[in-house]
């Protein structure tokens, strides 16, 4: 179940993105409930983005923590948000720094498979002993939940480049130096259906206005439609109640992963 207060909250942050409010929704409102709790001492947020989804994890928290940002794709308006949160923000991870806890939130999915041992490696070695690492992504059951059967083109569309199961993670986080203390799951099969409606009803139609020469984030860009602007609370309130609505069960498994794993010692 959705959380109203919460869906409320991110789409005020998000008025122009209502799908991906729904979606990070149902990931915080999961990962409040089984991860854990990040401890006191500086964090570092792999692949940050705008830093507002972490500001209210952080805020969950009662914000104990000193944050770094990392994130290829850096903008100056990226920038000017982030500097709300984040002491500072870097397109790389440093070697010279260590941090308490690292947090990847839906993001690795976009890296190459080739990749991610190299990138799961960077984080290792900037951790702490026994430091947590918490990252989110989906699993292959997210193709199969989907209404679309053009998968490739979803894929494009947003950017996904790596789909691998539990078994692959762990062993990917293994041979970088991590222990994988837990794999908890979220976001059902019927959640799915309901953000993907909402994506297509979205994006979607500007993205088929623009002959799909554009990701949905670049088109944002463009747009101008991504800087920080905020939903009137009444508002957000009314479309977060139609949004949470009780969802009809549906069987099957859920399709996303959330994994905390550990620096060996």
């Amino acid at each position: 179940m959705i959380d109203r207060a919460l869906l409320t909250e991110l789409l005020r942050v998000y008025p122009w993105q209502p799908a991906s409010a729904f979606y990070r929704a149902a990931e915080l409102g999961h990962l409040f409930v089984c991860g854990p709790v990040p401890p006191e001492g500086r964090v570092l947020d792999f692949g940050c983005g705008d830093g507002e989804v972490t500001r209210i994890y952080d805020a969950h928290y009662h914000g104990l923590r000193t944050w770094d940002g990392v994130d290829a794709d850096i903008h100056e308006r990226m920038l000017a948000v982030c500097s709300m949160l984040y002491s500072q923000v870097t397109p790389r991870v440093s070697q010279y720094d260590l941090y308490d806890f690292a947090f990847s939130n839906s993001v690795l999915e976009h890296v190459e498979s080739a990749a991610i041992s190299g990138i799961l490696r960077d984080i290792h070695i900037v951790l702490k002993p026994n430091a947590p690492f918490l990252l989110t992504v989906p699993g292959p059951d997210f193709h199969r939940h989907l209404r679309t059967r053009n998968v490739a083109a979803f894929d494009r569309k947003h950017a996904i480049r790596t789909l691998w199961d539990e078994a692959s993670w762990r062993r990917a986080l293994w041979s970088a130096g991590f222990e994988v203390r837990s794999c908890t799951t979220y976001l059902s099969r019927a959640e799915v259906r309901r953000w993907e409606i909402l994506t297509a009803i979205t994006s979607g139609v500007l993205c088929a206005l623009t002959g799909h020469r554009y990701r949905p984030i670049e088109l944002q860009r463009k747009l101008g439609l991504r800087r920080r602007q905020r939903m009137p609370r009444w508002l957000a309130r009314s479309l977060a109640t139609l949004l949470a609505l009780p969802l009809r069960h549906m069987p099957g498994q859920d399709t996303h992963y959330a994994i905390t794993a550990v620096r060996a010692a």
